[in-house]
């Protein structure tokens, strides 16, 4: 859905770009090629159905504005793929290395979990933006090791969050920031679906994925409960098969963590691939009242309460939801204007960590911390970065590294 939607922006003429589409929007002038694309090797080019109600609308929306943005290459092994890409008047090499020499300000790597840590140390190492699909790597890691090449980088890191796009999270988020539930006390998350995946073979292949459902849908639970509640640093958990599997045996459909941060306070996440009423639902209990979101197959709804017992409830079940297209327009418009738009690296690293937390927890039978004198350095290591990097020169995102929010 990245490539669609990037190639809908690709392909959009310079009347499009200025005319009434444009009405109202910052206009940023047309500069070289802001967007390269990595898609998929050939063994993962499998289609899948749709995750839930959202997704129907998302794949049909058009996609938003967002002058100054091209698309200079994609890159698939699959011959098919690349000639329906190249079809469309974009360059697509077969090879990915030889994709990255194209020109070109960011990369998008939308491939099997196993290849987002090789791809995006090549393209951060050529002083690329990477924008890597959640989760941020296979392995803890591959994690680690990603983020490390950023600080070196002239380029950005970035992971995908679209959960964070849907209209009842974007204004949890905003309520949050407003402090209007007050500090959180706790967090409570599932998330889930029907299992679509069980049909692509990458999916069930631990070596591929690196995990299993906790890994690809609990990454969204985990952001959520890390804005809430901020750094996480104990666990304990189950996973059905127990740790996730491992090796060839199949990665878990079913996984429960319980989380603690800094202050004690606690989180429990669970997520599955046996959810036949999809997708997630979400609740914050702060000192000052609370936050319920829930997306139900096509109800998306907020209800704020206080502790006076008074409720809110606010629907946005009619409203398309677009999360994927607004992604990508506010990371490229991040881009141009020299700023961050979306999680940062570190943020991912920080999901993945949470995920194989659980499965060494469920393996053991022992709670497992997630904290230590690593983590601290590189905590210390990301602030000193962003430090450096706002006081950099320019404001372009070509000449600035742009901050990590979660520093």
């Amino acid at each position: 859905r990245l490539l669609a939607h990037l190639v809908q922006i690709g392909q959009r003429s310079p009347q499009e770009d200025h005319g009434e589409h444009a009405t109202g929007a910052h206009h940023v002038p047309r500069r070289e090629p802001i967007t390269a694309l990595v898609a998929v090797p050939a063994e993962a080019e499998e289609e899948r159905p749709l995750d839930d109600a959202h997704d129907v609308e998302e794949a049909d929306a058009p996609a938003e504005d967002v002058p100054g943005v091209e698309i200079a290459a994609a890159c698939d092994p699959e011959e098919a793929a690349a000639r329906t890409v190249e079809g469309l008047g974009i360059p697509c090499p077969r090879d990915w290395r030889e994709a990255l020499r194209v020109p070109s300000e960011a990369v998008f790597i939308c491939t099997p979990n196993a290849f987002h840590a090789p791809l995006a140390l090549e393209a951060l190492r050529l002083g690329r933006h990477v924008f890597c699909e959640k989760p941020l790597a296979a392995s803890v890691e591959d994690a680690r090791a990603m983020v490390e090449a950023s600080l070196e980088s002239a380029g950005t890191l970035t992971v995908g969050a679209n959960l964070r796009h849907f209209p009842n999270v974007a204004e949890a988020l905003r309520l949050n920031a407003e402090e209007a539930i007050g500090p959180a006390l706790f967090c409570r998350a599932w998330i889930g679906h029907n299992g679509w995946n069980r049909t692509v073979p990458w999916y069930r292949r631990r070596p591929i994925s690196g995990g299993g459902t906790l890994l690809d849908n609990g990454s969204h639970a985990f952001d959520l409960v890390r804005l809430f509640m901020g750094e996480i640093v104990h666990c304990t958990g189950f996973t059905d098969p127990p740790g996730g599997g491992g090796g060839e045996d199949p990665v878990e459909e079913n996984a429960v963590g319980i989380f603690r941060d800094r202050e004690g306070r606690l989180a429990t996440v669970q997520s599955s691939w046996n959810e036949w009423a999809g997708y997630f639902e979400f609740a914050a209990y702060g000192t000052r009242g609370y936050l319920k979101l829930a997306c139900r197959e096509s109800a998306c709804t907020l209800e704020r309460g206080g502790l006076d017992g008074r409720t809110e409830l606010r629907d946005y079940s009619r409203l398309p939801s677009r999360s994927v297209e607004a992604e990508v327009a506010a990371y490229a418009r991040g881009l141009m204007e020299g700023r961050r738009a979306g999680p940062g690296g570190y943020d991912g690293l920080r999901c993945v960590r949470m995920a194989f937390g659980v499965y060494e927890s469920s393996r053991s039978g022992a709670a497992v911390p997630l904290w230590g004198p690593g983590d601290e350095d590189l905590r210390r290591r990301m602030e000193d970065h962003c430090r450096d990097s706002s006081a950099s020169p320019g404001s372009t995102a070509t000449s600035t590294r742009a901050a990590d929010p979660s520093a």
